[in-house]
């Protein structure tokens, strides 16, 4: 396989960008949260990359059709380049499930991981069984509902076994993760209308999509903040003084009627933004209170 190729493949395996991998910020907070090791990090950021490799490669690899289309420069119209990533993704799957089963503490997080892993697979599958997931917005998003809170209890319990912190962190979390799946597919809403998929940017309205974004940011750090009271010795007042920032922009855009313009995606990229420094902070501070 040609050099450039495999650059582009290993791109792909990136995208999109999450707080657990490539920047596995969420990873490192888990193990710490966990009381672990150096060497638990080691294995939760490795852990995380194989199967994060494998979920977002077999995503793009079932959609090179429509983004082929859409002109996007995917490596995936080429077929030695799908029956490569594909093999891939197969053996980082099973990979994955042998090391989760060899690591894992207890049974519950042996099924939680098994769940995740079936329904992140069903997610994207337009091989197999064809049922594809994504293709309407009530099973993406029970997907995101489900597998967000199972993976951060999973992790969890690479470290050790699921206890009240580690259910109030994957709470904590999960709605600024779930958030993500409110817009990520605005900018496809085209492609998805001429698949004749029913997602999120399809049936519903923009404006109420990056509503729902903004409140689940809030949320974010409202739930961070009780999490923080209950657990560690970070004040509570650094999780509500970020949750300002989805608050003013969700003010600002309702007195602008929501217009659909450059400065609107400006807002929701910035909240983005102060959810990845948010989590950086936190990380610190954490480490080195």
């Amino acid at each position: 396989m040609d050099k450039n190729l495999i650059k582009a493949v290993i791109a792909y395996s990136a995208k999109p960008p999450t707080i657990f991998y490539p920047i596995p910020l969420l990873p490192i907070l888990i193990v710490g949260f966990a009381d672990g090791s150096l060497l638990d990090i080691a294995i939760v950021i490795l852990f995380t990359s194989l199967f994060y490799s494998a979920l977002n490669l077999w995503n793009h690899v079932n959609d090179y059709k429509e983004d082929f289309e859409a002109g996007k420069n995917t490596p995936f119209i080429y077929d030695n380049v799908r029956k490569a990533t594909t093999a891939y993704v197969f053996l980082a799957y099973a990979l994955s499930l042998v090391i989760f089963f060899t690591l894992s503490s207890t049974p519950l997080g042996k099924i939680l991981f098994t769940i995740v892993l079936l329904l992140t697979f069903l997610y994207s599958d337009n091989m197999i069984t064809k049922l594809r997931l994504k293709k309407h917005y009530a099973t993406e998003l029970l997907t995101y509902i489900v597998c967000v809170p199972s993976f951060i209890l999973s992790l969890h319990d690479l470290v050790k076994p699921i206890n009240d912190k580690a259910v109030l962190l994957s709470l904590s979390f999960s709605p600024f993760v779930i958030s993500t799946v409110f817009i990520k597919d605005l900018k496809d809403i085209s492609e998805d209308r001429r698949a004749g998929w029913k997602t999120l940017g399809v049936v519903f309205e923009a404006e109420n999509l990056i509503k729902t974004f903004f409140c689940l940011n809030i949320l974010f750090y409202i739930t961070f903040a009780a999490f923080s009271q209950k657990f560690i010795k970070i004040s509570p007042i650094f999780p509500i003084a970020f949750s300002l920032i989805p608050a003013y922009y969700f003010v600002k855009s309702s007195k602008e009627n929501w217009a659909i313009s450059f400065e609107l995606a400006r807002r929701v990229q910035m909240t983005v933004y102060a959810g990845f420094f948010f989590t950086i902070i936190y990380a610190v501070l954490f480490y080195f209170e």
